[in-house]
């Protein structure tokens, strides 16, 4: 090759060489330029008001974010605060200590309105959630659109959950929720839940998926001192909640009215308890439960009727009785509450089978109560009378039992002391005729002898 031409080859390489040098340069000075104008985008007033404005357009809340601080892929905001509309799901909502990874894309995304832009991970400390006073609780996650340019929280964690509403809320739990088939998947551990008139229950582990404006409780297990309680079923938000439940030794006494906690005694069980709770446009919706249950250590104590029992047939072992078996099914809604296939037994002393409702707070039963025999003997005509049948070692009666729960009356103790009543007369009756007919034959013989004396018969 002439020398003239590589000299001219070897001038060209150099500037190609020197043009590159100079894109790179430009290149990272555009960069790094752009990186710098970015964070200090990032950490402006206009930047969260940006943020503050489509946050509370979201989730329909006036909305108020700390300053944010970004430090390489990771951002640190201090708290969050929300003041949730009339149609909001929430009435306050406040996030302490928020943490989370971003990516550059992302970030331009965002500041360039690009409705799609992915956050692998957010971390909170705490959240506080208080709900309107109502019974209709609405999750703050929103929905994940049908179509792919919504942007995407891929891991939220938050540490303690605080939830509270109307009469009750929830404390401790932490919550580890990621988007799933459209919706979220949220796992759930620890925390306690307290309601108005119930005992705490402690949450074991959730499981729940939300999509379409539904929640979907795949398995719920919580704890109250010795029991255990699992739920699953699914809440419509904007109409019901079908839920079933499963009940394993959970303390009875907590769960009666006042006046009957230190009559009754042991732990409740239940299966297939169904449960349904109206949720539209319901200001206090009355659920309905349903299923069956039975008591295991049972103990019945102090009832009116059994005291009476317990005087009639002269042993205390009707005041205190220790069941063998208790069960029945219920089925509570708006109308009242409904027992039945009642059966309690305490084994070789007492045993109640029957029906009975509460209803506008009267009580209305009807019962088979069965005694063993033996005591009976002290109750003059009780089995002829009033325990006048006989099977599975009882003698049975008919009971019927009203009033309210405080001032039950039943119609078992006043035949008893009838039939006793009419015994005894019975008794006197015969007595005083075998008497006089005694005196009659005895007056008699006394006739025929003075007869024979005097006219020598």
């Amino acid at each position: 090759m002439p020398r003239a031409a590589s000299d001219k080859s070897n001038r060209w390489l150099k500037i190609l060489a020197w043009s590159g040098g100079v894109l790179i340069v430009l290149v990272i000075a555009v960069i790094f330029g752009g990186q710098a104008w970015i964070n200090r985008y990032l950490r402006s007033v206009e930047f969260r008001e940006m943020l503050e404005s489509k946050t509370g357009r979201n989730i329909r809340a006036q909305v108020e974010i700390a300053p944010i601080r970004f430090d390489g892929g990771q951002f640190f905001c201090e708290s969050f605060r929300a003041q949730g509309a009339q149609d909001a799901a929430f009435s306050i909502a406040k996030v302490d200590d928020l943490r989370g990874e971003v990516t550059i894309p992302s970030v331009v995304a965002l500041i360039f309105g690009e409705r799609r832009f992915r956050i692998p991970k957010i971390d909170v400390q705490r959240l506080n959630l208080e709900f309107f006073d109502r019974d209709r609780l609405d999750l703050i996650l929103p929905e994940k659109e049908k179509r792919e340019d919504r942007s995407v929280v891929e891991n939220l964690y938050i540490r303690d959950v605080q939830l509270a509403w109307g009469g009750g809320g929830l404390s401790g739990a932490s919550v580890h929720a990621s988007p799933a088939e459209g919706g979220w998947r949220i796992e759930g551990q620890g925390g306690r839940i307290v309601q108005l008139g119930l005992p705490p229950i402690d949450v074991v582990s959730a499981r729940l998926v939300r999509k379409d404006q539904s929640i979907f409780i795949q398995e719920a297990r919580l704890r109250q001192e010795s029991g255990e309680l699992t739920v699953s079923g699914e809440i419509l938000s904007k109409d019901k909640a079908n839920l079933l439940l499963q009940l394993s030794n959970i303390h009875v006494t907590p769960l009666l009215a006042e006046d009957w906690r230190a009559k009754l005694h042991g732990y409740v069980s239940g299966e297939d308890l169904r449960v349904q709770i109206p949720l539209a446009d319901t200001a206090r919706p009355r659920p309905t439960v349903s299923g069956k249950v039975w008591l295991e250590k049972g103990v019945i104590e102090a009832l009116p009727v059994l005291n009476k029992l317990a005087d009639y047939l002269r042993t205390d072992r009707f005041r205190r009785i220790e069941l063998s078996q208790a069960s029945a099914t219920i089925r509570y809604d708006a109308q009242g509450l409904l027992v039945e296939n009642l059966v309690v037994e305490s084994k070789q002393l007492i045993a109640i089978h029957g029906r009975f409702t509460l209803i506008n707070g009267q009580v209305d039963g009807t019962f088979d109560v069965g005694i063993t025999p033996g005591p009976l003997q002290w109750i003059p005509g009780s089995q002829a009378k009033v325990f006048t049948t006989q099977r599975d070692g009882y003698v049975w009666a008919p009971m019927r039992v009203t009033g309210t729960p405080r001032n039950l009356k039943e119609d078992l103790s006043p035949r008893l002391l009838a039939a006793a009543g009419d015994a005894v007369v019975e008794k006197v009756e015969n007595t005083a005729t075998q008497a006089v007919d005694s005196a009659v034959d005895n007056a008699k013989k006394g006739a025929s002898g003075v007869l024979d004396l005097l006219f020598g018969k």
